[in-house]
């Protein structure tokens, strides 16, 4: 956890305050923020948290929900309060905390509320062939709001621009927009790079050989845990029975189904970075990269997707059941 502290002198002791994040290491931006404000020797007591007001200034409030603050304990030596505060841009924020009562008394301190890591959430579709022009929409979470597509660095590798870039959407929390891919010199695993960001968003992209194609027929959607079979149909890669599959970078094992039909099944292993890779909407997007003797390459695309969770319990009214609500993405 993070904390900021300031200080001054009373007849007791000396004043401290300081401020504790709860259940986080710091408060991110846009994101709701609970602290712990505990002041040392505050040389007041308080019987309720209605016996102070807290202001927040230095950011930009939302127009609600307001901050909260609620008493944990007050004394002579300590008085301590849990700050609920709501989504906040990034900045420095200063609590504020009076007891306008006499005997009055203030106190302040400053909280950083830390950028978010801009991360692109959806790409869709993830591959496309080395010709370019195909029509590519992604979704990134936090980049720098945006008023329209100039703004907008979009480029397959670090330098290889797209084409055609139409704005659907920009706000705090995330921006979409829809691209056009640009020709490849070289086929294979790449990345496309999204900004204004420092630094750059990244996402696995996937350049296939032109006239090769791939796509899930079954199993295409499994856990984090991976151990799942996904059933793949190619096309213009000559016998599957000489196809070679991979995924995050390393070799996969598969086997041909049928080689009239050009189905493969392929063994899709663990999501590296397991549960903590999903994003708000509990799926990841993975390319199954195939390959022939010739080099030519293809993917197509398997979910991985967060296991339900229980979200609630609560005895049912006759008293003799649990009720167990699970969430699922």
């Amino acid at each position: 956890s993070s904390s900021s502290s300031s200080s001054s002198s009373s007849s007791k002791g000396t004043t401290s305050i300081s401020i504790l994040v709860s259940g986080a290491s710091e408060c991110r931006a846009f994101v709701a923020c609970s602290v712990v404000v505990t002041v040392a020797y505050p040389g007041v007591t308080v019987a309720a948290a209605s016996d102070l007001t807290l202001q927040v200034t230095g950011v930009s409030l939302p127009s609600s929900p307001a901050p909260a603050h609620s008493l944990a304990h007050s004394t002579a030596e300590s008085l301590s309060l849990t700050v609920d505060l709501p989504p906040l841009p990034a900045g420095t924020a200063t609590l504020t905390l009076t007891k306008p009562a006499t005997p009055t008394a203030e106190f302040a301190s400053t909280l950083t509320v830390h950028s978010q890591i801009t991360t692109i959430t959806s790409l869709e579709p993830s591959v496309a062939t080395s010709a370019g022009g195909t029509i590519v929409t992604v979704t990134a979470a936090f980049l720098p709001k945006v008023s329209s597509a100039s703004e907008l660095s979009v480029s397959l590798g670090p330098s290889n621009p797209f084409g055609s870039v139409t704005l659907l959407w920009s706000d705090d929390l995330s921006t979409s927009f829809t691209a056009v891919t640009p020709a490849a010199s070289s086929t294979g695993l790449s990345f496309v790079s999204v900004s204004p960001s420092s630094p750059p968003a990244n996402a696995t992209f996937m350049v296939s050989t032109q006239g090769a194609t791939a796509a899930c027929q079954s199993g295409c959607r499994g856990g984090a845990s991976g151990g799942w079979q996904a059933t793949v149909s190619v096309d213009g890669m000559g016998s599957v029975a000489a196809l070679t599959t991979r995924m995050f970078g390393s070799a996969v094992p598969s086997s041909a189904v049928s080689v009239a039909d050009g189905t493969l099944r392929v063994a899709v292993p663990s999501l590296p970075g397991g549960e903590a890779s999903f994003g708000e909407g509990g799926e990841f997007e993975a390319a199954v990269e195939v390959q022939n003797p010739q080099g030519s390459v293809t993917a197509a695309t398997v979910t991985f997707v967060r296991a339900p969770a229980a979200a609630s319990a609560v005895f049912g009214g006759s008293g003799g059941k649990v009720l167990v609500t699970f969430s699922s993405p």
